[in-house]
């Protein structure tokens, strides 16, 4: 690849995202390597791309921070908005984490630097939005950039969010964004404390089996030990997670760098030295709402209040009809407005309380929503005498109903639709992901288990086709056999992709290798995709073991076609 772009001369493709792809380029008019960012040339027609990344190049080149990648030059050449910037040679903390939880000095090292740079964003006023660990840059000396200010926002700027932009990512995201779709920099501080655990761990606070589990993990469940799940982190982190991960935004660390110091206290006390701010490592108690029904993420939660306690003063049952309010939700996908249900007033949501030493454990209560048509008298126990308790419980399910209304109503804006006649049951993961090109050479054959490892920052990419329509004219298409642990009846496959274009067939097959595509059987499509998550129903009578996504079109942008499958999640069905 050695192409034009005015000065700049394309060398390689770095990478490729919902807005644009990023090149190796060489700047002739300065004689330098860069990073070339360019949008993609569908979105340059789209008001809301356009004006994220013409910020994105206003925002990096106005904060003058080391850890924030430089910018060299923007603007536009035959229609393609461009961002220059330094080159850097490293790898996201994403990719690093494939190899397992880092050590906790590193882990704490790469945190302090992101701070560091998120505080200079925050002090000029900037909110990032989407901190997660692939927009962590570290060079092989273990220096970290802070990247992709695309969906930041300053104070008083426009929410920039459309019901089929992908803002944010569910994993990270701080929980007042579900609950009262507005949120400050600190909800950059809950993502960043989300980064440390996986650092820490090798794996996400809350790894649920759904969308749905994962966005009412965030709301309800306590942060996981990070101590817990990796022996070998120190007792003192599970303290920092705890305060950096609390529900209130008023318990957390108010600055990122107080979490990153906390952090290096947090080490500094593993290793026998004196701890020097010991005040922010109290870690809040939890006493919020049971899990819901199908369990908790990892595991039960500690107890709710004892029985006969005193009921909370926001507990008060609301009066006249329940108002409705708009919601504007920055996160992966979500609706921009939702008319839902109005949450009880902050006092009134479960909410860890602030620090204590040494909270003492309480009684085991029953799920507040095990049985949501009588809460006040579910379970073998007798019916609560005490009227205060009971009304308490009831308010309790309310609070927990309300919640749950608002987190379906986010994760079908997130899917593009409800749904309604689609019944879909566990999610299925697949053992491994091959490529089919039925008889042709298999397009990057190493990168496919990069659509299945639920990360959606990584994927399988087909190669590059210098034609508009290579399929069938080159070969008959390429996709991805999936093989399933044992033969499953699908109910839907979720495809996750970065750009408009690309049609795909679900197929079943015999084998991870059939001998040609009329050896397999068209259970869904073609399907045109959408940037973002697709949700393919599927019309199986019998179950299959291995699971075709077949690609019969591909996405084409200046006359070149390609396309990445970041994520394939499969659910049987019901």
């Amino acid at each position: 690849m050695d192409e034009e772009f005015g000065r700049y001369r394309l060398r390689g493709t770095l990478g490729t995202g919902g807005m644009g792809e990023v090149y190796r380029a060489y700047d002739t008019a300065l004689d330098r390597d860069v990073a070339l960012k360019v949008l993609h040339a569908g979105a340059a027609t789209d008001p809301v791309f356009v004006a994220r990344f013409e910020r994105e190049a206003r925002i990096a080149a106005g904060v003058d921070e080391p850890h924030i990648v430089p910018i060299y030059d923007s603007g536009e050449f035959n229609g393609r908005l461009f961002i220059a910037m330094r080159l850097i040679n490293g790898t996201d903390v994403g990719t690093m984490l494939k190899g397992g939880p880092l050590p906790p000095e590193q882990a704490a090292s790469l945190i302090e630097q992101a701070a560091a740079a998120l505080d200079s964003a925050h002090e000029a006023g900037l909110e990032h939005r989407d901190i997660k660990p692939g927009n962590l840059l570290v060079t092989p000396k273990n220096f970290l950039y802070l990247i992709d200010f695309g969906i930041a926002r300053a104070p008083g700027e426009s929410q920039l969010t459309n019901t089929n932009a992908t803002i944010g990512t569910a994993a990270y995201i701080a929980p007042e964004r579900l609950t009262r779709g507005v949120a400050d920099h600190r909800a950059d501080i809950y993502s960043l404390a989300c980064v440390l655990f996986e650092c820490l761990t090798g794996s996400k606070p809350y790894e649920g089996e759904s969308l749905e589990r994962q966005l009412y993990a965030h709301v309800h469940e306590p942060p996981p030990k990070p101590s817990e799940l990796n022996p070998a982190v120190p007792l003192a982190f599970d303290a920092v997670i705890a305060r950096g991960m609390a529900v209130d935004p008023d318990q957390r660390f108010q600055t990122a760098s107080s979490l990153a110091a906390a952090a290096r206290d947090a080490l500094r006390e593993a290793n026998g030295h004196a701890v020097t701010s010991t005040g922010h490592l109290a870690a809040p108690e939890y006493t919020g709402p049971m899990s819901p029904p199908g369990g908790p993420m990892y595991r039960q939660p500690p107890s709710g209040p004892p029985p006969g306690a005193a009921p909370s003063p926001g507990m008060a049952p609301p009066s006249g009809p329940t108002p409705t309010r708009q919601l504007e939700v920055p996160g992966p996908g979500y609706p921009d407005t939702r008319a839902l249900p109005t949450p009880p007033p902050a006092a009134a949501r479960p909410q860890r309380p602030a620090p204590a030493p040494q909270p003492q454990p309480q009684p085991q209560a029953q799920p507040v929503a095990a049985q949501p048509q009588a809460p006040a008298a579910s379970g073998p126990t007798e019916a609560p005498s005490d009227p205060t308790r009971s009304r308490r419980w009831v308010i309790a399910a309310a609070v927990v109903a309300v919640v749950a209304a608002l987190t379906v109503a986010i994760v079908l804006g997130m899917r593009g639709g409800g749904g309604d006649d689609v019944q879909t049951g566990a999610v299925v993961q697949p053992v491994q992901a091959t490529v089919f090109a039925d008889g042709a050479d298999a397009d990057h054959p190493e990168r496919a288990d990069r659509a299945i490892d639920g990360d959606p920052d990584t994927g399988w990419t087909t190669d590059v086709y210098t034609d508009a329509v290579p399929f069938p004219t080159f070969k008959t298409g390429v996709g991805l056999i999936l093989q399933l642990p044992s033969p499953t009846k699908v109910g839907t496959v979720s495809v996750r992709v970065p750009s408009t274009g690309t049609a795909v067939e679900i197929r079943s097959a015999d084998s991870a290798k059939p001998s040609s595509l009329a050896d397999t059987t068209k259970l869904a499509g073609p399907v045109t995709l959408q940037p973002g998550d697709n949700t393919i129903t599927v019309d199986a009578d019998e179950p299959t073991s291995y699971l075709l996504v077949w690609i019969s079109t591909l996405g084409a942008t200046d006359g070149r076609s390609r396309t990445e499958l970041s994520e394939i999640v499969v659910h049987a069905a019901k």
